[in-house]
């Protein structure tokens, strides 16, 4: 902008992307069993904090997906206060979940992820490990070369916990990753929810626009309730083009490269 302010420049939330926290509910006795450990985790994510230092402000926290996108991405405002909360950064809400759930003092684990992701994830996970360790959890992160990454931990190969990025497209499809048919190289908490595998299967179904922004938004509402899946803020996106291109919008995935280039015209 300093040095060619001619330049049009187009920003918005990326529709592919977003950093997920996973965490292993399947085992018995791992404290991610218990849904007051989750919620804990995600009360002790300070959002607001992310978006303005590790993303410069240049970053919008979210539910699942960003809400303006697509009918049936939900935003933050739109959830049920009760669920809602559990978005928000209180850390004294947080060791209270979990004093109640046997861990008063905390816990120690570990967070897998992969430096091939580079900045500003890397950084990402630095604060996800100080914001865990302000209400006790001691987590000793797990780097992972990527070529190993792809093939076992993106896979649902992991210990504890899982810090990654997930391409993000259409919303029936994604919802129907948290189903337990879906296989854990997508249900990646290794979920198995009879309410979620219901609700998936109905929104899957539904002929109705309504009924089916219904279900997803329900879908939605039980993943944040149940902290099956913790989004990390979402950075924007950009694109840079001279004044002369005319007719080109962007919408935050490359994945669609091709049908915005149908609508553009040089006028030079």
């Amino acid at each position: 902008r300093g040095t060619a302010p001619n330049l049009q420049i187009q920003k918005c939330s990326q529709f592919s992307g977003p950093g997920k926290v996973w965490m292993r509910v399947d085992k018995a006795n791992s404290p991610f069993a218990d849904v007051r450990v989750r919620r804990a985790i995600s009360l002790a994510i300070d959002r607001d904090a992310l978006v303005k230092t590790v993303f410069q402000g240049e970053a919008t926290a979210v539910a699942l997906y960003p809400a303006g996108l697509n009918p049936l991405n939900q935003a933050i405002e739109q959830l049920p206060p009760e669920i809602g909360k559990y978005l928000t950064h209180n850390p004294t809400e947080a060791k209270k979940l979990l004093a109640e759930a046997g861990f008063p003092k905390g816990f120690d684990t570990t967070l897998t992820a992969t430096p091939y992701y580079r900045s500003p994830y890397i950084e990402v996970v630095e604060a996800l490990i100080a914001m865990l360790g302000e209400v006790g959890i001691k987590v000793t992160p797990e780097w992972v070369e990527y070529g190993a990454w792809s093939s076992t931990s993106l896979r649902g190969n992991y210990d504890n916990m899982l810090y990654g990025l997930t391409v993000s497209g259409e919303p029936l499809d994604d919802l129907g990753r948290f189903h337990s048919k879906a296989g854990f190289n997508l249900n990646r908490s290794h979920l198995n929810d009879a309410t979620l595998d219901s609700l998936i299967d109905q929104m899957l179904s539904a002929k109705d626009d309504s009924q089916r922004q219904a279900l997803a938004f329900k879908i939605q509402e039980r993943v944040v309730d149940q902290a099956f899946a913790l989004v990390t803020p979402i950075p924007f996106d950009y694109a840079i083009f001279q004044p002369r291109v005319k007719g080109f919008l962007w919408a935050g995935s490359f994945y669609w490269s091709g049908p915005y280039l149908e609508r553009v015209w040089l006028d030079k």
